[in-house]
């Protein structure tokens, strides 16, 4: 029984182990390149579908005047930033006065930071997606770790109970065992004594 007690305690030790260093490394079982090449072909799935989004997108600023005036207003302002941090990189001291684009150009850079943020947005939201399902199964790793680890333990204590239990029959056996001696020792005396005289 004790050494049942032992079994399971080792056991536990073995499981509580495992689930610390699971925080440390990574599984044995994942393979690196497999992963990076899901991410590729998803980047690239990405990229293939949404490039006839982002294509509609600039058919539509030529038609739609309220989506045209937002594109190129950002591709106006996109260009005003770009131009304004290369001359503060490149060590000029006053401000450069920045031409404005063409509507054309304007449209185009719009367009252009528009799909580049439409195409980032969806990769952003498919990598959310890919942590929130992997964070939900290692939550139920951990709970499954946790049962087991409940389950262990419920089993020590039972365990050391019936233990318990058998160590207080065992030592009431040994006593009834010697009161038995004693009263055997005591009539095989008395027989013997009786025999005697």
């Amino acid at each position: 029984m004790v050494l049942l007690i032992v079994k399971l305690a080792g056991q536990l030790a073995k499981l509580l182990i495992k689930q610390s260093l699971r925080k440390f490394r990574r599984p044995p079982n994942r393979n690196p390149d497999k992963d990076i090449a899901k991410v590729q072909l998803a980047s690239s799935f990405v990229e293939q579908f949404t490039g006839p989004a982002v294509q509609r997108l600039g058919e539509t600023t030529k038609r739609n005047l309220k989506y045209r005036i937002v594109i190129i207003w950002i591709g106006q302002r996109y260009h005003l930033l770009n131009i304004t941090l290369q001359s503060k990189l490149l060590g000029f001291r006053k401000p450069i006065e920045v031409k404005s684009l063409t509507e054309d150009e304007a449209m185009r850079l719009g367009n252009k930071i528009l799909g580049e943020s439409f195409i980032y947005a969806i990769t952003a939201a498919f990598v959310l997606y890919e942590y929130t399902k992997s964070s939900k199964k290692e939550q139920i790793k951990e709970e499954h770790s946790r049962f087991e680890i409940a389950k262990l333990q419920r089993k020590t204590h039972e365990y050391g109970l019936v233990n318990e239990l058998q160590e207080t029959e065992i030592k009431e056996l040994r006593r009834k065992m010697f009161q038995l001696e004693d009263k055997n020792t005591s009539l095989g005396s008395k027989l013997f004594s009786s025999l005697k005289s």
